[in-house]
C-alpha cells in the first residue's frame, strides 16, 4: 500500500469512529425522550433525531465516498484492522457489562422501561464505545 491509501484509511476510520459516537449520541437522545415522554413533544422529537441521524449518515458517506479511492468497509494495513478489532471488542464488553449491569441491578430502577428503550441503550453503548474507542486508538 502507498502512504496516500494509508492517510485515506486513518482519515476513513477517523470518520467512521465520528459516525459511531454522532449515532449514539442521537440514540441517547431518543432514550431520554422515551424515558421523559409527553405525547406531544415525543414523536416531534424521535423524528428530529431521525432527521438528524440520516443527515450525518448521508455526511459520512459523501466524505468517505470522496476520501477513499476503493470504498470498502474492509481494511487493507494491519494497524488498521488491529484498531478496528480493538473497537469491536471494547464495543461487546461495554455493551455486555450494560446488560450485566442492568440485569443486577434491575430492580432497584425506578423508572420503568419498555423493551424498545433498553434495546436503544444497548445500541447506543455499543456505538458510543464503539467510536469511543476508534477515535481514542487513532489519537496521534
Amino acid at each position: 500500500m502507498t502512504n496516500l491509501e494509508v492517510k485515506n484509511e486513518e482519515l476513513h476510520i477517523t470518520l467512521s469512529g465520528w459516525f459511531w459516537l454522532a449515532l449514539g449520541t442521537v440514540l441517547l437522545f431518543m432514550v431520554l425522550t422515551d424515558v421523559f415522554s409527553d405525547s406531544e413533544n415525543q414523536q416531534f422529537f424521535n423524528t428530529g433525531f431521525v432527521v438528524l441521524f440520516v443527515g450525518i449518515a448521508v455526511f459520512y458517506k459523501i466524505k468517505a465516498f470522496f476520501n477513499s479511492k476503493k470504498y470498502t468497509d474492509g481494511y487493507q494495513d494491519e494497524f488498521i484492522k488491529q484498531m478496528n478489532h480493538n473497537a469491536c471488542r471494547h464495543a461487546f464488553y461495554c455493551t455486555v457489562g450494560v446488560i450485566v449491569a442492568v440485569w443486577v441491578i434491575g430492580d432497584a430502577i425506578a423508572i420503568p422501561f419498555t423493551h424498545e428503550t433498553m434495546s436503544l441503550v444497548y445500541l447506543a453503548t455499543a456505538s458510543l464505545s464503539y467510536g469511543a474507542s476508534i477515535i481514542w486508538q487513532n489519537r496521534d
